[in-house]
C-alpha cells in the first residue's frame, strides 16, 4: 500500500502543474514597466532587414504597403 505522505506529495504535484504558467511577454522582453521603449525596440527589430527575425526585408516592405 502507498503511504499517506506519497498521496500528499502527488496531490501537491497535481496542483502545481494544473495551473497555467504565468507568462508575460513584457517580462520576457526585459521590462514590464517600460512599454514605450519595449515597443520601440520590438518595432525597430521587425523593421530592420538585419533583425533577429531572419525574414530580411519582408516586414519592412509590408509596413510601407
Amino acid at each position: 500500500m502507498l503511504n499517506p505522505q506519497l498521496f500528499e506529495l502527488l496531490k501537491q504535484l497535481e496542483l502545481r502543474y494544473s495551473e497555467p504558467p504565468k507568462y508575460n511577454l513584457f517580462n520576457v522582453l526585459r521590462s514590464a514597466h517600460d512599454e514605450v521603449r519595449l515597443h520601440s525596440r520590438f518595432l525597430a527589430d521587425l523593421l530592420n532587414p538585419e533583425g533577429r527575425h531572419q525574414h530580411g526585408r519582408s516586414f519592412l516592405e509590408l509596413f510601407f504597403i
